[in-house]
């Protein structure tokens, strides 16, 4: 069983009605990704130090490192 099948049985077994689902793919990571790292690549200097510097920068290396192998999977639910 998949990671999402799992989701939208436990969204089926709480009484959501799955209207939708697929996969995110790769272009719309990076679309996402690439800007991310320009803008935090910006922002260093003001946020040097910070949680929020840390976890933005931890999130971008596991994303890069992932080499595409991680993308995000959206679900549109109905609720009961």
């Amino acid at each position: 069983m998949t990671p999402m099948s799992v989701r939208l049985d436990q969204a089926t077994r709480a009484g959501y009605r799955v209207l939708g689902h697929s996969d995110m793919g790769r272009e719309p990571m990076d679309s996402y990704y690439r800007p991310l790292g320009a803008r935090v690549a910006g922002m260093e200097e003001r946020l040097e130090g910070t949680r929020v510097l840390e976890d933005l920068r931890a999130e971008l290396a596991a994303y890069n490192a992932s080499d595409g192998i991680v993308s995000f999977e959206m679900a549109v639910l109905q609720k009961p």
